[in-house]
């Protein structure tokens, strides 16, 4: 048998071991010296706290070691669980259909009209808005109109957010610990 670790150790010392076990750790601490020492000074700690006097500490630790230990939610847990919610949210409108045809008691025409009613106001309203936005920028003289590409608009908003995040410092966060 190797050397005891110090996990068997400190098991052997809670008693935490069957009487097969136990008898083969005593064995071993019989005919090993090393073992034995090792045994010895975590007997010897042991015996050491124990004597320590009990006194209530002048400062109650509890609120900061719970702040401590409270989760924070990073702006990526934040992200994660708005992905998360929108694929369930996805995944149960994908499956709702199975189950009110499958149920047969649940009509979804009413809803699926009242909803594409909703999106089709919601696509008027914007067309509309759109319209406006490019009226406004016809007045405008030419020289003061930038136009860009789809991609090139990704890249401004990429830089721009890139920007935002280092401004609020969430980019290059250091983790606290």
């Amino acid at each position: 048998m190797s050397h005891l670790n110090d996990e068997e150790l400190l098991a052997y010392l809670d008693d935490a071991f069957d009487v097969t076990a136990r008898t083969a750790i005593e064995q071993h601490l019989g005919s090993c010296a090393t073992c034995r020492a090792e045994l010895a000074r975590w007997q010897a700690l042991f015996t050491k706290v124990a004597a320590l006097p009990d006194e209530a500490p002048d400062v109650d630790l509890t609120p900061l070691v719970m702040a401590a230990l409270a989760p924070r939610w990073s702006w990526r847990a934040w992200i994660l669980l708005v992905v998360q919610i929108a694929a369930a949210t996805a995944l149960a409108f994908w499956l709702l259909p199975v189950f009110t045809s499958a149920l047969g008691a649940l009509d979804m025409t009413p809803l699926w009209q009242e909803a594409a009613r909703w999106i089709n106001e919601q696509q008027a309203a914007l067309t509309q808005a759109a319209g406006q936005f490019e009226s406004a920028l016809v007045t405008l003289r030419a020289s003061q109109v930038v136009e860009l590409q789809p991609t090139e608009w990704a890249f401004v908003l990429a830089v721009a957010a890139c920007v935002w995040l280092i401004g609020n410092r969430l980019l290059l966060k250091e983790v606290r610990r």
